[in-house]
């Protein structure tokens, strides 16, 4: 083969046009088509609960899904399948027909799910959800799912910790109208009102006032003061009142004054209650001094053996009263005063005995609620007293102080009492075969009785006297029998209310008693007690009623 023949071969093996020319081409070559992106791992929805799913047609469309209203959701997320797709809007309604629209205007890719949406409120129920949305141009068909989560009620679910409210400021201090007089207390009726505060001169003089609202709050129109004088004054208090407020202390003109009235003009304020005005008033020229700091509280008074001579409730600013003693309260020769409810200035005291003579002891002074006097020695031996004359005041903004005075014997108080047994409960001695002999109550300071006997009650060789209403002293007790003997056993004693002797054995054998014959006496401070005797035949075990 010729060298021609072998260069023609060799351009027909590598595609030679027909011409003859070898040509010889650069740059890329035909183009391959591009892999597949890797698939995005299939969204896991367990634990969510489908709430429907729409397949979006056309361009733009509008769908409803409609959601049972039995159960309830915290969360919503939106999954977009099929193709792409472009959210324009969305609206959740619910069951209680609220309107709520998250942010969610948004792009989704093929597979993508939206961010969990958290709903507003506590777990709520939803009637419908509404979606606004578009495929994308030269896409397919895009599907979209929603659902939904309930995460507050599912175990284990810890709520998120609530955030610490600061602490309510302190309520301010409480008004305390110790020191003022209240001049009079009205409640607002209806939308306007106009009341008229009579005060008068018994209410004394004053220079300084305040207002106190309680209730409700309140709008103060006009205030007016009149004097006694017939001058008027009308300090600025115009001004709405919340309820609890007070004005400032109002400086009256002048030296302290009478007000004969108070005319004012307020209003309730709309949508509140009936408001409560209070004026109250002070006399800080002439206030008496401050009292004594009250003393540590102590143990609470107790009576015993002081007699009560009177007790007397204080009524209005000042008081004057009598306390008739007499005779009847026996010879004192100490007294002591106490003052219960409220605190009292005293003024005046006089002390008037049966002869005429008259003592004043120097008692002059504030007293504190529950305070007493020390004890008064009255001069000379033990005295009778015919009355008392005392002059008192309650103090400025508190109540009615009540005032007891009591008296005290000690020179010929009795000896000690021997001690006194613990008070029992109530005996049935009945049930214990005593047969009751007799009752009596003890009347006055001291009393005798004789409790009849006879055979009709039978033979006995056993007493016990039971004491019950008060405290008692027995005195003497002396059992006379049938045959004219006497008897006393050594029965002088105090006993307590509910308290009983022990078992007195009468000597020799079981006897016929005539009577018995008591003294005793009730204990000063004390009520009336009752004695009951009962007696018992022991020896021979039968009933005492029955004859021999």
């Amino acid at each position: 083969m010729n060298r021609l023949s072998l260069l023609l071969l060799a351009c027909s093996l590598a595609g030679c046009p027909a011409t003859g020319s070898a040509v010889v081409t650069t740059g890329p070559g035909p183009s391959r088509p591009m892999p597949d992106r890797p698939a995005a791992p299939r969204w896991d929805s367990t634990g969510w609960t489908l709430l429907g799913s729409q397949s979006v047609d056309g361009r733009t469309d509008r769908d409803v899904i409609q959601v049972s209203k039995r159960a309830r959701y915290d969360k919503l997320t939106l999954v977009v399948e099929d193709s792409e797709l472009e959210l324009l809007d969305m609206t959740v309604e619910f069951a209680n027909g609220e309107r709520w629209s998250p942010k969610l205007a948004y792009h989704f890719r093929e597979n993508q799910r939206s961010r969990q949406i958290d709903l507003p409120g506590d777990d709520r129920h939803i009637a419908k959800i509404e979606l606004l949305y578009r495929n994308t141009p030269g896409g397919g068909r895009a599907r979209v799912e929603v659902y939904g989560k309930d995460v507050r009620n599912v175990a284990g679910y810890t709520p998120p910790p609530k955030p610490v409210e600061p602490p309510p400021p302190p309520p301010p201090p409480a008004w305390s109208p110790t020191g003022w007089t209240l001049l009079g207390s009205q409640t607002v009726e209806g939308k306007k009102d106009r009341d008229t505060y009579v005060v008068g001169r018994k209410a004394g003089k004053f220079d300084r006032m305040t207002i106190v609202v309680k209730d409700s709050d309140l709008e103060m129109i006009d205030f007016v003061v009149l004097f006694d004088n017939g001058d008027k004054f009308e300090p600025k208090v115009k001004h709405t009142f919340r309820e609890g407020d007070r004005t400032r202390s109002i400086d009256l003109p002048g030296n302290d004054r009478y007000i004969k009235q108070i005319n004012v003009r307020y209003a309730n304020l709309p949508g509140g209650g009936k408001a409560r005005v209070e004026i109250y008033a002070k006399d800080t020229r002439n206030a008496a001094p401050p009292p004594p700091p009250p003393a540590p509280s102590g143990p609470a008074w107790d009576s015993t053996g002081w007699t009560l001579l009177g007790s007397q409730s204080i009524e209005g600013k000042k008081d004057k009263d009598t306390y008739v003693v007499g005779r009847k309260a026996g010879k004192l020769d100490r007294i002591t005063l106490v003052v219960k409810d409220s605190d009292l200035e005293m003024l005046d005291f006089v002390v008037v005995f049966e002869n005429g003579q008259k003592f004043e002891p120097k008692v002059k002074h504030t007293f504190r609620e529950g305070d007493r006097t020390r004890a008064i020695d009255l001069p000379g031996n033990d005295r009778y007293i015919k009355q008392i004359n005392v002059r008192y005041a309650n103090l400025p903004g508190g109540g009615k102080a009540r005032v007891e005075i009591y008296g005290i014997d000690t020179r010929n108080k009795p000896t000690a009492p021997t001690p006194v047994p613990p008070v029992a409960e109530s005996v049935d001695w009945k049930g214990r075969g005593f047969t009751l002999v007799g009752s009596q109550s003890v009347e006055g300071k001291k009393d005798r009785d004789i409790y009849n006997v006879g055979r009709k009650t039978g033979r006995m060789d056993v007493l016990v006297v039971a004491v019950k209403g008060s405290d008692l002293e027995m005195l003497d007790f002396v059992v006379h029998f049938e045959d004219g003997t006497n008897w006393s056993p050594k029965l002088t004693h105090r006993f307590k209310e509910g308290a009983f002797s022990r078992q007195i054995d009468l000597p020799g054998s079981d006897r016929w008693i005539k009577n018995i014959e008591v003294k005793y006496a009730n204990l000063p401070g004390g009520g009336k007690a009752y004695v009951e005797i009962w007696g018992k035949d022991t020896k021979q075990g039968r009933d005492p009623k029955k004859p021999r």
